[in-house]
């Protein structure tokens, strides 16, 4: 009779301490984190590294993630079908603040839920100006602008062409190539108003398919200094008009390119090609959720929150890709590729 009792107690006891426990998880303040992309994107996962960076010194915060892997969508119907899953998480989750991450995710999901007071909405990885969303006249609206640093691409290749053999000059021509993708066609609208001199920037050639980007690469040769790349994800190959593999892609660029290929974004490097310099995933992340937590504690923090853009950049090298051009990099580049994990053998 007596551990019949006991027993009883116990379950009592555990009943309650897990009812308790449901409770104080149900009054924790809410954040959704909504990714445009899957973590088979490099970029999303960094991303996510940034977050975690900050996330460990807030226990009390009921944290979700969800991702609409719109990169690996051929069509636009695909998009509209994954933001109608992502709404349906929004809505039944009723976050307190909403990160959203990269552009799909704004103008699929966010732009539904601008100057809604009961929640709060915070940005990064956008490409597009606040305007193409709505964001610049938004009550519930900040975050952090992904920008292609110029700047820092001129001192990078300026080193690198100083470094050779037989040192030369900064002052060729450059050309950029991307797939058909908005976030691509964003970049070019922004590297295009930019001051580039003693650069002689080209403009940009985007591409629908894995043919044409083989034969805009190979038609290059003995026309510019450097190649610039971006986006690739988007380009379609073979009898089902599937996406071909972005490593494919890099690959054969690689190694057919007649011009040194230079990326724009830190994965090119992964993916294959000799050098990268892009905006540091990291900081979007880092900067995302160091706002979110002051909306959580404050909502009326956001009046002190104006838009920022990246400032912080990544450079990444692929070993073998450079030794086969011949090309020497400086010690300081090489040294800040593997400080940050983006040195490729």
């Amino acid at each position: 009779m007596k551990k019949i009792l006991l027993s009883i107690v116990m379950l009592s006891f555990l009943v309650a301490t897990i009812t308790i426990t449901l409770v104080e998880g149900a009054s924790r303040p809410r954040i959704l984190i909504l990714h445009s992309y899957d973590t088979d994107y490099s970029w999303t996962r960094t991303v996510n590294q940034g977050i975690k960076r900050v996330k460990t010194a807030h226990l009390n915060v009921d944290i979700r993630y969800h991702y609409m892997n719109t990169k690996n969508q051929s069509s636009e119907a695909a998009k509209r079908r994954a933001a109608v899953v992502a709404h349906r998480v929004v809505d039944s989750y009723l976050p307190d603040v909403l990160i959203v991450i990269d552009d799909d995710a704004q103008r699929l999901v966010a732009v539904d839920y601008l100057d809604r007071p009961e929640l709060q909405i915070v940005f990064a990885g956008v490409n597009a100006e606040l305007e193409t969303y709505g964001y610049q006249n938004a009550n519930n609206v900040t975050g952090i602008l992904e920008r292609k640093s110029v700047s820092a691409i001129k001192e990078v290749l300026r080193l690198l062409v100083e470094a050779q053999p037989t040192p030369g000059k900064l002052n060729g021509k450059v050309i950029y190539l991307s797939d058909k993708s908005s976030s691509a066609k964003h970049d070019a609208d922004y590297l295009a108003k930019q001051q580039w001199d003693p650069i002689l920037y080209q403009g940009h050639l985007a591409v629908g398919s894995f043919e044409e980007w083989k034969q805009t690469v190979l038609s290059l040769a003995g026309r510019y200094q450097f190649l610039l790349v971006g986006g690739y994800r988007k380009l379609l190959g073979g009898e089902g008009e599937e996406f071909v593999s972005a490593k494919d892609v890099a690959q054969w660029t690689e190694q057919h390119s007649p011009l040194p290929i230079i990326g724009i974004n830190a994965f090119n490097s992964e993916d294959g090609m000799m050098l990268s310099i892009g905006a540091s995933p990291f900081e979007q992340g880092e900067v995302a959720f160091t706002r979110a937590m002051q909306l959580v504690d404050k909502p009326s923090n956001l009046a002190q929150m104006p838009v920022t853009v990246s400032k912080q950049y990544i450079v990444a090298l692929r070993r073998e890709a450079l030794l086969k051009r011949e090309i020497q990099v400086p010690k300081v580049l090489e040294a800040f590729a593997r400080a940050t994990d983006n040195y490729f053998e």
